[in-house]
């Protein structure tokens, strides 16, 4: 696993920060178990929840 250095203003670009990555690492694991053919429209229906 690689790390990274991250600067920020605040708490809430922190925040900001810590949710996106969160956000890829979900996305990432649907798309890796999604059955075949749906991997785009289970995303899209994560992303939109």
């Amino acid at each position: 696993m690689s790390t990274g250095t991250f600067q920020y203003q605040d708490e809430a670009e922190r925040l900001s920060i810590e949710a996106a990555i969160a956000f890829v690492a979900e996305m990432r694991q649907l798309a890796q178990t999604a059955p075949v053919g749906q991997v785009i429209s289970l995303c899209e229906g994560q992303a939109l929840d």
